[in-house]
């Protein structure tokens, strides 16, 4: 029988090893106890039970430490562990304020234990259950939803257009100065932003060019277009509204521009955040590498979630927040992004191609940028599952993601705005040539 979990326990335990096994099973996780689960064998169905566990729970009291059962049980566990360097790991349950035997206390002294001395019982269950989750959840693999074109931002609200004002006051700690670097190679800087949004991000970036400079900003977001145009009067810097995985629109903005310009195509090409939500982003950038001269860059910045790092995540909440963004998240678009974007720049005859930087984390941020940085990353979900939850009400999946992400949104901020907690995002920068 597949498991997850062993219980080892006196008989004298035998309750509350029963309600353990109860709550566990009711929330997807199989374990393995006697006699239940005893096949042939009693010692050779126990051994093998604990050979093929990945999380061995005993249950401790005085009494329950001192049996040579229970002992003999936890030696083979700790044995797994040290000598055959197994992936299993041990959680004490203890029951009461009585001293370990010395036996016991050999095997688990630096173990974390779970005190059910001090709490209600059903308090100390739930504690285990969040643990066990913890540790299950790496183990398990998220499959991500498939790609496809995310038409979500094209009328995106005012509560996310919001968040990605705050995402760019973020991001400019990440490349702020990157495109001044770039600048260096060229006498004239033209540059190609997909993704611009209100136009304000790359007007900064490039502020400090000192140099002759263009700039030309797409984005199917309209509001953020006419935003643009209406309040940076700069006639240098242009903004246009286009779908990028339509090759008509595309092309027209594009070539309409370089015509009036009179130039040859880009030295950079930036595309912030656009890949994820596009369903075939190796044609755009196929589409896009003739606008590039010969000799110019192309920058990428995109996420991929399974570069993401929370810890202490005490009660598997931004494991789980990253279950809900990799598995079914419609408005995050393809979370695993990141990791394909070397493989589509060689695909597509881009060469030179460097990882530049990754990740932003939350070391030396003070509280009120870690509580912008939090509204960045996880601002989104609650909108996300509601909207998911509107367009197909008999989504299971989506009423509970969104009833959980109401229940915990408070804990999850209150955990990330701590001193002593450490978060990375998992953002990534690549940088070819053509």
């Amino acid at each position: 029988m597949e498991h997850d979990v062993f219980i080892s326990y006196n008989t004298r335990m035998k309750n509350v090893a029963d309600q353990i096994v109860s709550t566990l099973e009711a929330n997807g996780v199989k374990c393995w106890y006697a006699p239940r689960d005893v096949m042939g064998d009693y010692a050779t169905s126990i051994c093998d039970a604990i050979e093929t566990a990945k999380i061995f729970v005993v249950l401790l009291d005085n009494t329950g430490s001192k049996s040579p059962h229970v002992l003999n049980e936890v030696e083979m566990a700790y044995k797994r562990i040290i000598e055959d360097d197994a992936e299993l790991t041990i959680l004490p349950f203890k029951l009461d304020k009585e001293e370990l035997s010395k036996a016991m206390q050999y095997y688990i002294h630096r173990m974390h234990w779970i005190d059910a001395s001090n709490n209600n019982i059903n308090d100390a269950i739930n504690e285990l259950l969040q643990k066990i989750n913890t540790i299950l959840k790496p183990m398990k693999s998220v499959s991500p939803k498939k790609r496809e074109a995310n038409t979500m931002y094209e009328h995106a609200s005012d509560v996310e257009l919001k968040r990605l004002k705050v995402q760019e006051r973020i991001l400019h700690r990440f490349d702020g100065d990157l495109y001044f670097d770039y600048s260096k190679e060229f006498d004239e800087l033209n540059v190609l932003d997909l993704g611009c949004n209100d136009g304000t991000y790359m007007s900064e970036s490039l502020r400090h060019i000192d140099k002759p400079y263009t700039l030309l900003g797409l984005d199917f977001n309209k509001a953020s277009i006419e935003k643009a145009q209406n309040t940076i009067k700069d006639e240098n810097k242009t903004f246009k509204y286009a779908n990028v995985e339509h090759e008509d629109e595309l092309d027209e903005a594009i070539n309409s521009y370089l015509i009036e310009r009179g130039l040859p195509g880009f030295n950079i090409i930036n595309i912030s955040f656009v890949l994820l939500h596009l369903s075939n982003p190796e044609l755009l950038l196929k589409r896009v590498r003739k606008y590039l001269v010969k000799g110019g860059y192309i920058l990428i910045k995109d996420v991929d979630d399974n570069f993401e790092v929370a810890y202490p995540d005490t009660n598997g909440y931004f494991e789980k927040m990253k279950e809900l963004s990799i598995a079914d998240s419609k408005l995050g678009g393809y979370r695993l992004t990141g990791r394909q974007i070397p493989y589509m720049l060689s695909k597509t005859g881009y060469n030179s191609i460097k990882l530049l930087k990754e990740g932003i984390n939350t070391l030396s941020m003070d509280y009120d940028e870690k509580e912008d940085f939090f509204d960045m990353r996880f601002g989104y979900f609650e909108e996300d599952y509601t909207s998911m939850c509107e367009s197909n009400p008999s989504d299971k999946y989506a009423s509970s993601g969104l009833a959980w992400i109401k229940e915990h949104y408070n804990d999850l901020e209150e955990e990330f705005t701590e001193d002593h907690f450490f978060y990375n995002f998992g953002i990534v920068l690549f940088v070819a040539k053509r």
